[in-house]
């Protein structure tokens, strides 16, 4: 006896959601063969891929504080050790140089060259990723000279009173006093090094 078209066309949707699992992606799946008199029935199963651990995210001027640890100098050259500490809830990740601008006392720009290199001390030479956790801090370190070796005739070392410290791989800065370190490089010279642990 021929079926009726309803039950075509509820057989054809049911074959139809059959055929794609239900509509479950990322899930387990299992399917079975049913036997036809011969091997007994077979079962595939599929395990969804694990998703990539996401990468963390570099830290933004906003999570950081700055403060200076330590100066150091001898024969003219001078050096300066900086502290950014991670003042977030969330981790985040440091790598490469800082960058500097040097303001006057009344927030005027100076002229600043900032080189990358290990500066004059104990510093590192090449950077290397540091992750902070909330209240973790790293380092760096400016370094410049106050005698004639970088300047023309006369030298010009212009003291600043403020410094702008823009993070490795970010646009906005982080404002500090250097009115009490003689902060005067000649030419506006600075050796930043790599932020370190």
């Amino acid at each position: 006896m021929p079926l009726p078209a309803r039950a075509f066309a509820l057989l054809a949707c049911c074959t139809a959601l059959g055929a794609c699992d239900g509509g479950h992606h990322g899930a387990t799946v299992s399917r079975t063969r049913p036997s036809a008199g011969g091997p007994p029935p077979t079962t595939t199963t599929t395990t969804p891929r694990p998703a990539a651990p996401a990468r963390l995210a570099t830290c933004a001027p906003a999570q950081l504080k700055l403060r200076v640890v330590s100066t150091q100098g001898a024969a003219g050259h001078l050096e300066a050790t900086f502290a950014v500490r991670n003042s977030s809830p969330s981790r985040c990740r440091l790598f490469g140089f800082p960058g500097a601008q040097m303001l006057s006392p009344t927030r005027r720009p100076l002229r600043t060259v900032v080189e990358r290199g290990d500066g004059f001390f104990s510093f590192p030479r090449h950077p290397t990723a540091v992750v902070l956790q909330h209240g973790g801090s790293a380092r760096f370190s400016l370094g410049w000279s106050d005698n004639n070796e970088h300047g023309g005739s006369p030298a010009t070392c212009p003291r600043a009173d403020l410094l702008e410290v823009t993070p490795p791989n970010d646009y906005s800065s982080l404002l500090i006093s250097v009115r009490n370190l003689f902060f005067a490089p000649c030419d506006g010279r600075i050796t930043a090094s790599p932020v370190s642990p």
